[in-house]
């Protein structure tokens, strides 16, 4: 009974050291072999939600600070459409709730012999999400579908100009990633 309490104690104190530290996740190769990259809002990219009320003039400036950090940066060259982008980088300011009121136009297809009909209406609508703002970067799949996010964080304010707190995050985690692959590389 004692030779193997005295075992498992000894397994426990060997294994020990393995238990405390604590190993981060190491990035994907792909987000430091990436080149292009675009980035957009929660609702799709800046210029195709022009009209969508669900978008606010927040969302639509942190893309902008985005994009203005990732020129300064010089890691990646951003594309002007997704479809050319290795990686999309999405983001959003953080609300908790937000009302949302537009106009929807719509128009039915022609009918033969007919013209085509345009209907225009109001729309209403609500959205409830984090009140943090969020960074997420997604790989594009070949059919410019977008995979799972890649890298995801949160964080109070964690878009405000002009520190980007959430980009420097991306871009500290990138730049290490880097820094340990060359290392082990000769």
């Amino acid at each position: 009974m004692k030779s193997s309490f005295r075992f498992g104690l000894m397994i426990l104190l060997l294994c020990s050291p393995t238990f405390a530290q604590k190993k981060e996740a190491e990035l994907p190769r792909f987000l430091t072999a990436s080149q292009f990259v675009f980035v957009e809002t929660i609702y799709g990219a800046v210029n195709d939600t022009t009209l969508d009320p669900r978008v606010t003039p927040e969302d639509r400036r942190a893309v902008f600070q985005v994009e203005d950090a990732l020129r300064a940066w010089g890691r990646y060259r951003l594309t002007l459409k997704r479809s050319d982008a290795d990686l999309v980088l999405v983001v959003r300011k953080g609300r908790l709730a937000a009302a949302n009121v537009g106009v929807k136009v719509s128009r039915a297809p022609q009918t033969p012999g007919g013209p085509s009909q345009t209907a225009a209406g109001p729309e209403f609508g609500a959205e409830v999400g984090p009140p943090y703002d969020l960074l997420y970067v997604y790989p594009k799949n070949p059919d410019n579908s977008l995979g799972g996010p890649s890298w995801k964080k949160m964080q109070d304010h964690g878009l405000d100009a002009p520190d980007l707190p959430l980009f420097k995050k991306f871009k500290d985690e990138v730049e290490a990633a880097i820094k340990a692959r060359a290392k082990k590389t000769p």
